[in-house]
């Protein structure tokens, strides 16, 4: 090999090594940035999302499927209040959606979005978990006082109870949402209406999921 190619080639390593540990350090960063939201609502664990696994530290149970993603799954940590610590292994499904960790209306739930995907996970048994059916879960309110966390797509809304599992699914037929707060008995969403050409507020009833127009 000449010199002026063994150059060429040193210069290419370094530059790959050097975007790898760009690339490491930006997603370390994003991932330090995913805090525990409770929501409002009491929980009996803390949990956190590690960048990796430590020496001694082992994944306790895989959450979907990692072959059908060609994403890195996104790791949790959860310590209940007796101290007990488990690893969870979340797979991730789209680029750029949700990931958060968040409470829910159960104290012994918590809900992991990687990726887009919803987990809810009994945290004294992982075991027992379920994917949610809100997909791309892009974003989420809880409200204590009514009992229960809303998950939303670009076009979905979707209620859980303290049984995490869905009590409603109502499709607005929208390019987007936003949640603004609760009603008399409804949950105040902004929906993203193609045909408006803008963000349109409306109103979800929280027994039935039924929506009307929301007058401002």
């Amino acid at each position: 090999m000449g010199m002026e190619s063994a150059n060429y080639l040193y210069r290419t390593r370094a530059l790959t090594t050097a975007l790898a540990a760009d690339l490491l350090a930006k997603e370390m960063s994003d991932l330090a940035m995913i805090n525990f939201d409770a929501q409002g609502f009491a929980h009996n664990y803390e949990c956190r999302v590690l960048a990796q696994l430590s020496a001694g530290q082992a994944v306790t149970r895989s959450f979907g499927d990692p072959d059908d993603s060609p994403h890195q799954p996104l790791l949790v940590e959860v310590k209940l209040i007796s101290g007990e610590v488990w690893y969870g292994s979340f797979r991730r499904v789209f680029d750029g959606c949700q990931e958060a960790l968040l409470g829910c209306p159960n104290p012994d739930w918590v809900c992991v979005v990687a990726g887009g995907v919803a987990y809810a996970v009994a945290v004294a048994d992982p075991a027992d978990w379920r994917e949610l059916p809100v997909v791309p879960t892009v974003t989420a309110a809880g409200y204590p006082t009514a009992g229960k966390l809303f998950l939303a797509s670009f076009n979905v809304v979707s209620a859980f109870d303290s049984s995490m599992k869905s009590l409603w699914t109502t499709d607005l037929e929208s390019h987007g949402i936003e949640f603004v707060g609760l009603g008399a008995d409804v949950v105040e969403v902004r929906a993203y209406m193609p045909g408006f050409d803008d963000w349109v507020p409306r109103a979800i009833s929280l027994t039935d999921g039924v929506a009307s127009e929301l007058k401002v």
